[in-house]
């Protein structure tokens, strides 16, 4: 009889919780099914059942075998789910060796290993941990394609796929592949816009905020463009994701191109936004705002990209979820 093929450690724990809560010792349980020493071994999770003894055990607890498969299948999903939550808290936080190790643990796992959706975001994230643990953007590039090659239909891509595809396009901007880096951006924002379900515009920001900064210095048009469409999307929808970092992106190229209202106006804008988030991760960004604004007072005009322009697009791209 072929192995039951579902996470051993979960069908372990579900049986021993139904065993425990019916008041049966494990012999009883197990008698002229198999040996108590096996069953000791499917309790613990250090053996996978055949189909036929897990039926048979299910049957003596008293519950349907599909309720039991729901059980087993709903501990699973919890925690494939649990594991890519703790990843994406790892990696916001900068910890990203510690989400590599439990990127690689997870790949190990049934539950995930087996569900082409959760596969796809671990290598999402472990891309991502390539190109900052091993400074690789190569290997992240590469992994990023293979985590999209997962997807059942490349012309009707889901958020999480659209959010692959802004990474790769952020990989070739760390390697300076600006012409590569606009291709992917711009097939993120076709995907985005074929999604027919309800849209997370936060999704959209993300494109166009890494896209802006992508050509902030070969093309500052488009970039200034691109900021701009990040903006509207966001005042429309009362959203104050990245705004802030929009807002400031476009002061910048406005105090390149030397057109000071302007540069002031958006500048002065970016500061009340993140004045108001009150958040300290923005110090960094308020204080150089505020440097920028008291130049631009004094009619100083930066001949460089703000050197914090580099801190948002990595930010932007960070915040993912």
């Amino acid at each position: 009889m072929k192995e039951f093929p579902y996470d051993k450690h979960r069908i372990g724990m579900v049986i021993k919780s139904l065993r425990q809560e019916r008041g049966m010792t494990q012999k009883e349980l197990c008698h002229d099914i198999c040996t108590q020493s096996n069953y000791v071994r499917i309790e613990k999770g250090d053996t996978e059942p055949t189909l036929n003894i897990l039926y048979l055990l299910v049957s003596r607890l008293g519950i349907k075998f599909e309720t039991f498969l729901k059980m087993t299948r709903s501990e699973s999903i919890e925690y494939a789910e649990d594991t890519i939550d703790e990843i994406v808290r790892l990696i916001r936080l900068q910890r990203h060796q510690e989400a590599y190790e439990l990127i690689k643990k997870g790949k190990n796992n049934p539950a995930i290993k087996n569900t082409p959706e959760y596969l796809q975001v671990l290598m999402w994230h472990e891309s991502t941990c390539l190109v900052r643990v091993n400074q690789s953007p190569e290997e992240g590039i590469a992994l990023a394609k293979e985590a999209l090659s997962l997807s059942p239909s490349p012309y009707h891509y889901t958020e999480t796929e659209i959010n692959i595809l802004n990474s790769i396009a952020c990989f070739y901007h760390d390697i300076g592949q600006v012409e590569e880096a606009n291709q992917y951006f711009h097939q993120a924002e076709d995907a985005y816009e074929r999604l027919t379900r309800p849209k997370d515009e936060k999704v959209l920001i993300r494109i166009l905020i890494n896209w802006a900064a992508n050509n902030q210095i070969v093309d500052p048009k488009t970039s200034l463009k691109k900021y701009k469409q990040g903006i509207e999307i966001c005042i429309k929808n009362n959203q104050m994701y990245c705004l802030g970092q929009l807002y400031m992106g476009a002061g910048d190229l406005y105090t390149l191109s030397k057109e000071k209202d302007l540069a002031l106006d958006y500048n002065k804008k970016a500061l009340h936004v993140f004045e108001i988030q009150n958040n300290p991760k923005f110090d960094y960004m308020m204080k150089a705002i505020q440097e920028q604004i008291d130049l631009l007072n004094k009619g100083i005009f930066s001949e460089q990209m703000n050197p914090n322009e580099e801190r948002k697009r990595k930010f932007a791209n960070k915040e993912r979820k």
